[in-house]
């Protein structure tokens, strides 16, 4: 980018992995999309891109991922290793939750004491989406 100070990236760093737990086409199945760097305006349609075939699959919808039936379960946004996340980021959540598909069962995973942790905490995100800071609150709450 022509005059961008030294050091700026155009595109931070984000790297998607989904993770299948559970049996296909099982009830309690979960499907859980981590994400790694920073989410921002340049890479938010990555991000949202991986969360709309996620839950897609979990709604019986057709995406990408091999071996997902159309019994409903779980999609867990793993962002403990999200460094930073901007409102754009914010808003594909919001959408996923509210506008794309609001059957969706989402769950939010981050990393106390973070930079993304607070954004959400500060934004009430609690109030519409399940955040927890582990794996093993998830297990704990439906018992």
């Amino acid at each position: 980018m022509a005059g961008a100070p030294a050091g700026f990236d155009e595109t931070p760093p984000l790297s998607i992995t989904t993770h299948e737990h559970g049996e296909p086409g099982q009830q309690g199945r979960v499907l859980r999309v981590e994400a790694r760097g920073e989410i921002d305006l340049s890479n938010a349609p990555l991000f949202r891109d991986a969360l709309e075939t996620a839950c897609s699959h979990l709604s019986g919808g057709s995406s990408g991922v091999e071996g997902m039936g159309s019994v409903p379960g779980k999609l867990l946004v793993d962002l403990r290793q999200v460094s930073f996340i901007d409102s754009a980021g914010l808003a594909v959540i919001v959408y996923l939750r509210t506008g794309y598909n609001p059957h969706c069962q989402m769950t939010l995973i981050v990393s106390p004491a973070t930079q993304t942790a607070r954004v959400l905490r500060l934004s009430q995100f609690e109030r519409f989406i399940p955040i927890v800071h582990t794996l093993e609150e998830i297990d704990a709450g439906e018992k």
